[in-house]
């Protein structure tokens, strides 16, 4: 039964006000704000399609994007982090055991018609590639210092195998 208060979902979603807020001044503006979005480790976020897409419109329009999160979310990342650069992986898979590599072919949301209509913009807005590029970007810009310095010498050692764990460990206070 419609309650006639107003537009429907889908008629709200059409009218693109996502791209509308962000484009605004306040948002996007020499002025404006940019956008914040949270780490937790209650939800991910980009297990949700909505905020996938909305944080790949942002960055694609050059909106500055801020990221927090909590203590908790960093002192896991940071852990499986150290976990498997320790087992000397390649940054790709100390990334995706981090959780902090980006699918967002993954994503889904909980209307079908909301998934449909999104993964629609954006195949249309460059394709998943694009917007996993652009996201993983965001999230490498994001990490915490820790976290870069443990990936610095995770590269260090899958190139050459001069650095030896304990090294690191050392370097950030760890007991080898």
């Amino acid at each position: 039964m419609e309650d006639k208060a107003g537009p429907t979902i889908a008629e709200q979603v059409a009218m693109n006000p996502f791209e509308k807020v962000i484009d605004s001044i306040d948002v996007k503006g020499s002025t404006g704000q940019g956008m914040m979005i949270i780490h937790t480790k209650v939800a991910d976020l980009y297990s949700r399609l909505w905020c996938v897409f909305e944080l790949f419109v942002a960055l694609t329009r050059n909106v500055k994007v801020h990221a927090a999160a909590s203590s908790a979310f960093t002192s896991e990342m940071e852990r499986r982090i150290a976990l498997f650069s320790k087992h000397m992986f390649d940054e790709n898979t100390t990334l995706m055991a981090a959780g902090t590599k980006t699918a967002a072919c993954t994503a889904k949301c909980s209307n079908e018609s909301d998934e449909e209509m999104i993964i629609e913009k954006i195949k249309t807005g460059g394709g998943f590639d694009a917007c996993d590029a652009a996201i993983q970007r965001f999230r490498e810009r994001s990490l915490g210092e820790q976290a870069k310095l443990i990936m610095v010498f995770t590269k260090l050692n899958s190139k050459d195998g001069l650095l030896r764990v304990n090294h690191w460990e050392l370097f950030l206070g760890h007991r080898a």
